[in-house]
């Protein structure tokens, strides 16, 4: 198995297969809480600021492939450059444009309250509209109001259209969260 461990101190198993077939019973990759850097089995391969990420998500998602570049016999170097040239997702945190000093982002590929969580830390520090709603996949919105709830940075939400928009409304208004809806 391979494990990817995070600051938080969960895990991430996954790429049993490739392991197997690469010949490696186990690999492990990590980011250290205390120093900020990532390693592998104790020995500091890079700086955690190296690695281009606008949140703690983006670098639990950029964690396996350095670990895949790694078995596969390439340079930290090498991968930390290709993760610095490779363009930014499109609908993922996507810098869409700047005026007047306002960044607009379009996250719509936060379809899942966890990823809006994931999305809403990466601007902790940014004031924001949130603009939230759409259509009922039979989710639960708890985690996501209290998240809402958590972040003082949030001055309004814009409800989308949708079959949940009112579950996340009731949601949001049960835990009690005096932003404008």
């Amino acid at each position: 198995k391979a494990e990817v461990v995070i600051p938080d101190g969960s895990s991430i198993l996954w790429a049993r297969e490739y392991l197997q077939r690469a010949g490696r019973a186990s690999s492990t990759l990590g980011v250290s809480s205390l120093t900020p850097s990532v390693f592998p089995a104790g020995r500091r391969l890079c700086s955690v600021s190296d690695i281009p990420h606008r949140s703690l998500h983006e670098l639990r998602n950029m964690l396996p492939a350095i670990l895949i570049g790694l078995l596969r016999g390439a340079d930290i170097r090498t991968i930390i450059k290709a993760l610095q040239d490779m363009p930014p997702l499109m609908h993922r945190l996507q810098l869409v444009r700047t005026i007047y000093g306002v960044d607009y982002i379009n996250d719509s590929a936060a379809t899942m309250p966890d990823a809006t969580i994931a999305a809403l830390s990466a601007y902790q520090d940014k004031p924001l509209v949130l603009i939230i709603g759409g259509s009922d996949k039979a989710l639960e919105f708890e985690e996501l109001a209290l998240a809402i709830a958590s972040h003082t940075n949030i001055n309004h939400l814009i409800w989308l259209p949708g079959t949940a928009t009112e579950r996340m409304k009731a949601t949001i208004i049960l835990i009690g969260i005096n932003i404008l809806i």
